[in-house]
């Protein structure tokens, strides 16, 4: 409920624009206004009413394919298909997903993977699914989800330092030509 009224606010331009102008006349912020209007023109635009249910859309779609990587590797792993077995992973991912975010940890290390195996063997009403069992599917999903978007990350990395050291080599000749040698 905070986080509606506090998106309810962000609309409220007439109020929010009030605020900033008594923001000016405080010694603390009176420098920061014009930063901290940008900032709120800018928060305004990307949390209102169409931004807002686009990502919301995109994200649940996005979450509910990681959710469909569990699964699918379950299937790879011998499990049959049932709604049961969907309903698991999607349980499963999430949970561990948000356990491993609430533990702080970089991108959930340890407790993400810890939960979902556990999980997995909780919720998958499967003899075949085995401490052991559980853990492999916890490692190819982390290994498909996580490090993956990691090394992706790390080729962009790499292309686009290389890609900015290039146009900077550009720009440096442009500024300073070599100097040429005078005949005569």
């Amino acid at each position: 409920s905070v986080l509606g009224a506090l998106l309810v606010f962000i609309q409220q331009e007439a109020v929010v624009e009030s605020l900033l102008n008594r923001l000016r006349g405080t010694r603390l912020l009176s420098g920061r206004v014009d930063s901290l209007r940008e900032l709120y023109r800018s928060t305004r635009s990307l949390l209102g009413p169409r931004p807002l249910a686009l990502v919301s859309v995109l994200s649940t779609i996005s979450w509910f394919f990681e959710c469909l990587v569990l699964y699918v590797i379950l299937i790879g792993l011998g499990f049959d298909h049932s709604w049961k077995l969907l309903l698991a992973s999607t349980f499963v991912f999430a949970t561990s997903a948000w356990l491993g975010g609430a533990s702080l940890l970089p991108g959930g290390l340890g407790a993400t993977e810890a939960s979902a195996a556990a999980l997995l063997v909780i919720t998958v009403d499967d003899p075949a699914m085995t401490g052991t069992v559980a853990a492999a599917a916890t490692l190819i999903l982390r290994f498909a989800t996580l490090w993956f978007g990691v090394a992706l990350g790390l080729v962009a990395l790499a292309v686009t330092s290389r890609w900015l050291s290039q146009e900077q080599a550009t720009e440096s000749s442009v500024d300073h030509p070599p100097a040429r040698a005078e005949i005569g």
